[in-house]
């Protein structure tokens, strides 16, 4: 029985209402008369005595979760003889559910939209140690602010995903039509998360549920194709939904970003809001400049993700568009709310915003939708400019020398079992260890002043992350060793400031893919990525001011740039020639290079501060990765895998050249020219 209004929880939280009740528990809103605040309290009437272990840890864990899209676990208690109890930040606004209910069906570029930010919540999740699985994706716990925000709601059920473990008995409610097969019994894992949010996403586009999961495993039932519902989606994003939605988790998206990606990549509608809203997102950081135009009214709202929508009008439509486009540029930020979700990530530390439309909503006609998907896939090898035009080349105060650099180069490989770093001199080929280190050694990086290495380790094999892992410096001569001050999580792909006095890398410690800045007179590391972007694989400019990285913002990997303090974000890389990584600047600051393609990506260059400056390919050698220029900006080292095996290789700026520098059996990567020493 729902706990009656006006009564007082556990001593503290003053009941107000039943938000929603079921025959496993209540939601309620209370006031928690200690704090003065409205909180949501979440009750699970099932309290064996496993029930009651598995609550009190998954409820401390849940306690320290931070993200913009997820409340706030302020509390937990159970009551005996009673039940367990959830203590959250209550969200003001309305549901999906609710909403459509009042508005008739999402268009395709606002369920992207929404399905992206519990993507990003949901990336979150699954990141912890161990992960955590919310089991109740649906459209009443996925909540809207009055000012826009999408917040992933309702951990009453949410559990701790344990290799091979069956839903415990306390954890087994589940939503027809919402749930994966797997949620009735065999044990859920963060791909039934991820089904589950292509079943919401299906009904807010169908306006009807799906098939239920378990129906389609036994084949009493199949699931409707989403385009027989609702033929305004386009054929690549009904692919990516219901490849979402696929029976066996193997066959799912196996990551809530993968699935991200996906959605954007198949609403160039969607990315083309979220590149609109990095672009502007100076201005809405600066108050003096707010209401200056539609396009940035609005942006200064704090944890602003989805702007309301209004309500349509039954009566003169026709006119009511003709009066808003009239208007438009004098009072369309005060009559006409936004439907579009807009993304500010790349503000550092400020959370995700939207800005209201310079356009009326746009009717629910098929000619006022994205242009299909299919313009842009998932996977999509670069579409490359191959021209005859030279890149600009370095100041010539440096004379390239034969062999190329000026300069030895340091790598990794694991000839000895663990990968450990080793140098190279070019000109004759002598290859030695540098230093011995037990839990391996990996991603070196040379200070200025080429006398010490920054390095990841643990570092037991070559992995594209490296989570646990810390940052370590040492001598050239292998003495000096001493860690950088970590927090739990992982540190790795480090990159020496120019100046020496501070480290860029990427990180777990967030939970998902965050750039830091380590100052390396004060020990201390700030992030410079907004908290919800995916920001990763830092290469500092010549002059230090700027930072090149991939971030994923916009659905596809490219490359961006950012001040080094965390200011100003640009989209560099062109996203319709495909994916790009791992950046490197020439000599000079006016070039960046960097891999492009998802599938044996190229070496493509192009140049800095020219809008319309082609992506020029280098050469044809694929895959052709982690590129770095010598000092005096002629040659490029990268590592590639020919025949087999994976070594390191040398080539001209512009792609001649290229020569061979190791060929061990072994794997040889992660090359990094030594800076002039004074």
């Amino acid at each position: 029985m729902a706990i009656a209004p006006d009564s007082l929880l556990n001593g503290r939280y003053r009941i107000l209402e039943v938000i929603a009740k079921g025959g496993m528990g209540a939601v309620y809103r209370a006031l928690d008369e200690t704090l003065g605040v409205q909180v949501a309290v979440k009750e699970n009437l099932v309290i064996s005595e496993e029930a009651a272990r598995q609550f009190h840890r998954e409820a401390t864990l849940l306690a320290a979760l931070r993200h913009p899209n997820l409340p706030r676990v302020t509390d937990h208690f159970l009551l005996a003889g009673q039940g367990q109890y959830l203590v959250m930040d209550y969200i003001e606004g309305e549901d999906l559910r609710a909403r459509l209910k009042q508005m008739g069906s999402y268009t395709p570029t606002e369920a992207v939209l929404v399905g992206a930010e519990v993507c990003n919540a949901l990336s979150f999740l699954h990141s912890r140690t161990p992960p955590v699985v919310h089991r109740d994706i649906k459209q009443g716990n996925i909540k809207i602010s009055p000012t826009g925000q999408v917040f992933l709601v309702d951990f009453g059920l949410a559990k701790i995903a344990e290799q091979g473990a069956e839903t415990t008995t306390g954890a087994r409610a589940l939503t027809p039509g919402y749930a994966s097969p797997e949620h009735y019994g065999s044990g859920t894992d963060p791909r039934s998360d991820i089904y589950s949010l292509g079943a919401t996403l299906y009904s807010i586009l169908a306006n009807r549920l799906p098939e239920d999961g378990l129906a389609r495993k036994l084949e009493t039932a199949h699931l409707s194709p989403l385009r027989d519902l609702n033929p305004r989606v386009s054929e690549e994003l009904a692919r990516v939904i219901e490849k979402a939605m696929s029976i066996n988790a193997a066959d799912r998206y196996q990551t809530a970003l993968e699935f991200r990606n996906a959605l954007l990549n198949a609403s160039p509608e969607a990315r083309q809001i979220l590149k609109q809203n990095q672009e502007s997102q100076e201005a809405a950081s600066q108050p003096t400049r707010l209401g200056s135009s539609p396009a940035v009214a609005g942006l200064n709202q704090p944890n602003t993700v989805l702007a309301a929508r209004p309500v349509p009008r039954k009566k003169f439509p026709v006119l009511w568009i003709f009066v808003v486009v009239g208007l438009l540029g004098i009072a369309a930020a005060a009559v006409v709310l936004p439907r579009f979700l807009r993304n500010t990530a790349g503000q550092p530390g400020s959370p995700t915003a939207v800005a209201p439309s310079e356009t009326p909503p746009p009717q629910n006609t098929a000619t006022t939708e994205p242009l299909p998907a299919t313009e842009l896939p998932v996977a999509v090898e670069p579409t490359l400019i191959n021209t005859a035009t030279a890149l600009p080349q370095a100041t010539p105060t440096l004379a390239a020398t034969p062999v190329g650099g000026t300069g030895a180069i340091a790598f990794v490989s694991n000839r000895s079992g663990l990968p450990q770093i080793y140098r190279l001199e070019p000109a004759s080929g002598e290859t030695a260890q540098i230093f011995e280190n037990p839990d391996g050694a990996c991603q070196p990086s040379w200070s200025p002043d080429g006398t010490r290495l920054v390095f990841v380790s643990p570092c037991r094999e070559r992995q594209d992350t490296y989570p646990g892992s810390g940052l370590f410096i040492i001598n050239l001569d292998g003495t000096g060793l001493t860690p950088l001050i970590s927090v739990p999580g992982g540190d790795f792909e480090p990159a020496w400031s120019p100046d020496g006095s501070r480290i860029a890398f990427s990180s777990l410690r967030d939970g998902i893919l965050h750039l830091y800045v380590y100052n390396l007179a004060t020990n201390a590391a700030a992030r410079i990525s907004s908290q919800s972007s995916f920001d990763r694989q830092a290469a500092w400019s010549p002059d230090g001011s700027t930072l090149a990285f991939q971030s994923t913002r916009l659905g596809l990997p490219q490359i961006w740039t950012i001040s080094a303090s965390g200011e100003s974000p640009k989209e560099f890389s062109i996203l319709s020639n495909g994916a790009a990584s791992m950046p490197t600047w020439d000599a000079a600051g006016s070039v960046l290079v960097y891999s492009q393609g998802s599938n044996l990506p190229v070496l493509v260059a192009r140049q800095v501060g020219a809008a319309n400056a082609p992506e020029v390919r280098l050469a044809d050698l694929r895959p052709a990765g982690n590129a770095e220029f010598s000092p005096d900006g002629y040659w490029l080292l990268l590592e590639s895998t020919q025949d087999g095996n994976l070594d390191i290789y040398r080539m001209t700026r512009n792609g001649a050249n290229l020569t061979r520098l190791t060929d061990d059996p072994a794997q040889d990567f992660d090359p990094v020219w030594q800076p002039l020493q004074p």
